[in-house]
């Protein structure tokens, strides 16, 4: 991505990874309102393209320089860059793999299209059918709602009560 963006941003003051994260950020705060609100779900790639002049702008750049910066044609292929460019940690596929030896089913909620998660699991060489795919605007809800945890609680009858999901526990009460 910063082959687009980083020496025009490294220019004006900003480095890049700071400028993508806080992009990041302001996307996903905007979806969570968004929800809070009752408004229609967008994705996320959506999100980005709509606040990539206003983080510059944030970011104490100028009209003029934002509008020297910010080409739309631009911001997609960098938001295409991201949706796409996802790589796993090291040793995800093989803490997975554990998972699945122990007996351990797993599935994916994410708020990223299905498409970008499975470019990301086809990346780990982990082998994930469609169907444990589950993205949030399917169910209707950006993160962090429950609800797509619990859709798939329900699609496939899992008898456990607890759901692990970045780094934390999601436990039904009662």
């Amino acid at each position: 991505m910063t082959e687009k963006f980083g020496d025009k941003l490294r220019s004006h003051g900003l480095h890049p990874q700071l400028f993508f994260h806080a992009l990041q950020l302001a996307a996903e705060r905007d979806l969570v309102y968004m929800d809070l609100a009752g408004q229609e779900p967008v994705s996320l790639p959506e999100r980005w393209i709509e606040n990539f002049a206003k983080t510059l702008y944030q970011a104490g750049l100028s009209r003029e320089v934002v509008d020297s910066i910010f080409i739309e044609d631009d911001a997609v292929y960098v938001t295409n860059a991201w949706v796409n460019g996802l790589r796993p940690r090291p040793g995800f596929g093989e803490m997975l793999e554990i998972f699945k030896e122990g007996g351990i089913d797993f599935y994916a909620a994410s708020g990223a299209s299905p498409a970008r998660v499975r470019n990301y699991f086809d990346q780990a060489a982990i082998d994930l059918p469609d169907d444990r795919i589950v993205d949030f605007l399917s169910v209707g809800v950006h993160k962090p709602a429950a609800a797509p945890y619990k859709f798939i609680r329900e699609k496939y009858g899992d008898k456990y009560d607890t759901i692990i999901f970045q780094g934390k526990l999601l436990r039904e009460s009662g």
